[in-house]
């Protein structure tokens, strides 16, 4: 996963960036019919969308990842009470070192398109999915992508459409059950 730099931290760690993220989250969730028990966030950053994961979900067991270790750590210093039940922990969106087919719910907000080799974080989220299990990701498509990173400076540039990703989930046997935008990519894809 590359690093962010600089600008991109400062921009994700700031007031503007945290509205935006509780309210894409928010939207984001409600397409989750189900009652997930177990659920893993991938690319957690400093906890916001973790937030709104633990309120969605109050019951289940939530294990949160990032990449950088100082964004879990500003994570861990959040004093929500809703995030008491989360375990934040650094780990790497290509290789969780979760246990196979653990968790009944993966999600992942604005992380994707940071991850060199994305196809590979898909395929090890399909891999701690429980069958039956839900992946719903959140992410900017192409557009955003080429566009702010450029000026954001961002070193290495990620691109796929909502379409590249779709094709990839179904051919790791993942079913699409929600598929929307182009600029702000929302899918929710299940494990038969």
């Amino acid at each position: 996963m590359a690093a962010m730099n600089w600008l991109e931290k400062r921009f994700i760690n700031s007031r503007g960036w945290d509205w935006l993220m509780r309210r894409s989250a928010a939207k984001a969730l409600r397409c989750i019919n189900d009652r997930p028990k177990n659920i893993l966030e991938v690319g957690c950053g400093k906890g916001t969308t973790t937030l709104a994961l633990a309120q969605a979900f109050p019951h289940a067991v939530i294990t949160a990842i990032d990449v950088d270790a100082e964004q879990i750590e500003l994570a861990k210093r959040r004093e929500e009470p809703e995030l008491r039940q989360v375990e934040f922990r650094t780990g790497s969106a290509t290789a969780t070192s979760l246990s196979h087919v653990s968790h009944d719910a993966v999600v992942s907000f604005n992380t994707l398109h940071h991850v060199g080799d994305w196809r590979q974080a898909l395929k090890e989220w399909n891999r701690v999915l429980l069958p039956g299990g839900i992946l719903l990701l959140v992410d900017v498509g192409q557009l955003f992508t080429q566009t702010v990173h450029r000026l954001m400076l961002a070193k290495e540039l990620v691109y796929f459409s909502r379409k590249d990703i779709e094709r990839e989930l179904v051919k790791n046997g993942l079913s699409i059950e929600c598929a929307k935008g182009r600029v702000m990519i929302t899918l929710l894809a299940r494990k038969p």
